[in-house]
């Protein structure tokens, strides 16, 4: 029987299919597939793979403090985390990746789980920071109006909603790294209102992860957690203008600049959606948001969302491809990287 989660992610990313069909142009998408130069999309493939790395470093480095590993004893962990966050919903590929760290490296699944937020709250202010930059130099408003009108809501509480919970989890985890025992204590309270066999298995785990924040009080290492962020995102946006050239979406803009840019708003907007809660993958927000991004800078409707059909396929198959080589490799399956959460 499908769990209650399966449901969720495929109602969620139904509905915003339902908003990408009613939206896009056939015709013109279907001439743009046809006309597209897939050329590009190869070494754009390579770029991603390259992206995956960088985030290979910066996990090493939120990791240093619970043990010595090495980037490419993590690149495989990494993969395998992103090939079932592409077939099960709602990223659950969070939690695999999470354990199958604690069956390679001495460090547990609950602490591991917790880096892996701080590494998610880093691509939220990274990717805002993009969009920052790009609106300094290409025009958002009409970005901004067309995602409140898509989702009848004021230009401001979009912003709002795209930037108050990253900013809110980035205050939490910075709360516990300096007042640990206090969070801790809270916690703990709660706690103590469960049936004591619920208490008895989640109060190690609560503390494995709240361990898991460890030197996050450090601004040298915020900065470098931040800065290790940077190359990972620039890596995707490339990805995605190298992409861009085989549909032809550089011909909308004047110059390499203005396209570049473009490609740091796009890649912004569209993983900013894939924070929603959906089905395997991200389908469905990553598509209506990367199209609207495109239109309201100036491509074609047909085109952009030929572009982000194809560009989405790009980040999607290779990863699984080349994830269930290493698990066939490695003699894995997703049913054993789904174990006890106390380890």
């Amino acid at each position: 029987m499908m769990s209650r989660r399966y449901w969720i992610g495929l109602i969620i990313s139904t509905i915003f299919l339902v908003i990408l069909i009613s939206q896009i142009d056939y015709k013109e998408m279907i001439q743009s597939l046809r006309d597209a130069n897939y050329f590009y999309v190869f070494p754009g493939i390579c770029v991603y793979f390259i992206s995956l790395y960088f985030r290979s470093i910066r996990w090493k480095y939120l990791l240093s403090p619970f043990g010595s590993t090495t980037t490419a004893r993590l690149y495989p962990v990494l993969l395998v985390g992103y090939l079932a966050n592409n077939i099960l919903p709602l990223r659950a590929g969070e939690f695999v990746r999470s354990y199958y760290l604690a069956t390679r490296e001495k460090i547990s699944s609950a602490t591991g789980l917790a880096t892996v937020l701080v590494e998610r709250v880093f691509d939220g202010l990274t990717l805002i920071l993009f969009l920052f930059v790009g609106g300094l130099f290409l025009p958002l408003s009409p970005l901004v109006s067309k995602l409140s009108e898509t989702a009848n809501l004021h230009p401001q509480s979009i912003i709002a909603i795209v930037v108050s919970p990253f900013v809110f989890v980035f205050a939490l985890i910075i709360f516990i790294a300096i007042k640990p025992n206090i969070f801790l204590s809270i916690t703990r309270k709660f706690l103590m209102k469960l049936p004591r066999k619920f208490e008895s298995t989640l109060s190690p785990l609560i503390t494995r992860f709240i361990n898991g924040f460890k030197g996050m009080n450090k601004p040298d290492r915020l900065f470098w957690v931040f800065l290790l962020s940077v190359p990972v995102w620039m890596a995707e946006a490339y990805m995605y203008l190298i992409i861009g050239y085989g549909f032809g979406i550089d011909n909308f803009f004047p110059n390499i600049w203005q396209y570049s840019l473009a490609m740091l708003i796009v890649v912004s907007v569209s993983n900013l959606a894939t924070s929603i809660p959906s089905s395997q993958g991200s389908i469905g927000p990553f598509e209506v948001f990367g199209t609207i991004a495109l239109v309201y800078l100036g491509v074609s409707n047909g085109v952009a969302s030929a572009y982000v059909i194809i560009l989405h396929l790009s980040l999607l198959l290779p990863v699984i491809i080349v994830g269930i080589a290493y698990m066939v490799y490695a003699s894995l399956s997703l049913k054993q990287l789904t174990g006890d959460p106390r380890e």
